[in-house]
């Protein structure tokens, strides 16, 4: 019975930590979700990650660090169709992403 207080308290931390997170960094705006996507589209198109400097820079930025995260991901949609979706999250000074804010 000595750890129930304990857990009360880890969950409580978790659901605190968790709830701030997602409310001042709203899903869809993080600083970095278009460098893991253009990482997961690279790995989904090819079906390797990137094994030269000129594939990491057509990757991104991402493409430096730990890949197991992102080939997985990538690996499970190899068979999305990239063409048919919109390419506004990539371009922020777009007025229509501006309004999601606003």
């Amino acid at each position: 019975m000595r750890r129930f207080p304990a857990l009360i308290f880890v969950l409580m931390a978790f659901i605190i930590a968790a709830g701030s997170i997602s409310w001042f960094n709203f899903l869809g705006e993080a600083p970095d979700e278009v460098a893991h996507m253009d990482l997961i589209h690279f790995i989904s198109e090819r079906g390797y990650p990137p094994r030269s400097y000129s594939e990491r820079e057509l990757a991104g930025y991402k493409s430096d660090s730990p890949m197991l995260y992102h080939l997985l991901i990538g690996m499970a949609l190899s068979w999305v169709d990239y063409a048919a979706l919109p390419r506004l999250k990539g371009y922020s000074t777009d007025p229509r992403r501006l309004l999601i804010s606003d």
